[in-house]
C-alpha cells in the first residue's frame, strides 16, 4: 500500500509533467483537478485578468450547467476579482457575503456553493489572477496553506514561461488560446446535446464520463470529436451504459 507522501510524490510529479510538457489549457484543467483532490474542497477555478483589465475564468474542475450564471458573476465581482486587487488570499463563508458581493453571492448559492477561499497567482511580483477553491458546505478549515502556494505556484510557471519583455503579449495570447479551447468544449456540449435531445448542461457529463474513462482531459475530449477522431454517438452509448 502507498503512504500519503508517496501519494502526493506521484500527484505532483504528474502536475510538474503536465505544467512543463502539456499545453497550457490541459495543464490549468489538470491543476484545478488535483487542487480538489489535495485540498479537500468540492470545486476549484483559476481566473486571470487580461491586459483591459476585464476577468476570464481560464480552467475549472467542474463545469455542471448550473455553474454557468456562477462563472459570468465571478468575472464582474467577488473572491477572485477582490483577491487580484488586493494581492492578499481570503476565506468567505457565503452565508454572510451578501452585501459584499451582491451578484457573485446569490449566484454562488444558487449553484450550491457555501464557502470559498482564494488565493493569488503572481507573475514578476505583480497579482494577476487567483486560484479559488469551493465546498458545498461552510467550515472545514482553511486548505493546506503550503500545498495551496505550491499549486499557485504551478499556475504561474504555466501562464508564464515567456522573457518578461514579452510576458505580457504572451499572456494575452494564452489567455485567448485558452477561451478558445473552452469553445471547443461549449461546442462539442452542444454536438451531444442535440443528439441526446437534451440540455448542454446534460450533455456535460458525457464529456466528463468519457475523459475519466479513458483518463484525458476533457479539452482533449472536445479536440478529438471536432476532428472526427472520436464518435459523440459511441461515446453517448457508453455513458448510457454506465448509467444503467
Amino acid at each position: 500500500m502507498r503512504t500519503h507522501d508517496e501519494s502526493l510524490s506521484e500527484v505532483f510529479a504528474e502536475l510538474i509533467r503536465g505544467v512543463g510538457g502539456a499545453p497550457v489549457t490541459q495543464a490549468l484543467e489538470l491543476l484545478t483537478r488535483r487542487s480538489v483532490d489535495l485540498l479537500g474542497v468540492s470545486s476549484a477555478g483559476i481566473l486571470v485578468a487580461d491586459f483591459r483589465g476585464a476577468y476570464r475564468i481560464l480552467a475549472s474542475s467542474d463545469e455542471q450547467g448550473d455553474f454557468a450564471e456562477f462563472f459570468q458573476a465571478l468575472e464582474r465581482e467577488g473572491p477572485a476579482v477582490e483577491v487580484v486587487g488586493s494581492g492578499r488570499a481570503l476565506t468567505v463563508d457565503l452565508n454572510l457575503a451578501d452585501g459584499r458581493w451582491p451578484s457573485f453571492t446569490p449566484a454562488a448559492r444558487g449553484a450550491g456553493i457555501a464557502w470559498v477561499h482564494a488565493l493569488p497567482i503572481s507573475l514578476d511580483s505583480m497579482t494577476v489572477g487567483a486560484l479559488i477553491l469551493f465546498r458545498l458546505n461552510t467550515g472545514g478549515g482553511v486548505p493546506d496553506h503550503a500545498l495551496s502556494e505550491v499549486l499557485c505556484g504551478l499556475v504561474s510557471i504555466a501562464l508564464a514561461q515567456e522573457r518578461p519583455a514579452r510576458r505580457a503579449e504572451r499572456l494575452t495570447e494564452r489567455i485567448q488560446q485558452i477561451l478558445n479551447d473552452r469553445g471547443r468544449i461549449e461546442q462539442v456540449k452542444g454536438i451531444i446535446a442535440a443528439h441526446m435531445g437534451v440540455p448542454p448542461a446534460q450533455a456535460y457529463s458525457v464529456l466528463i464520463h468519457h475523459a475519466r474513462a479513458h483518463d484525458v482531459l476533457i479539452v482533449q475530449v472536445a479536440g478529438d470529436v471536432i476532428g472526427g477522431r472520436t464518435d459523440p454517438l459511441a461515446m453517448i452509448a457508453a455513458w448510457r451504459e454506465n448509467a444503467e
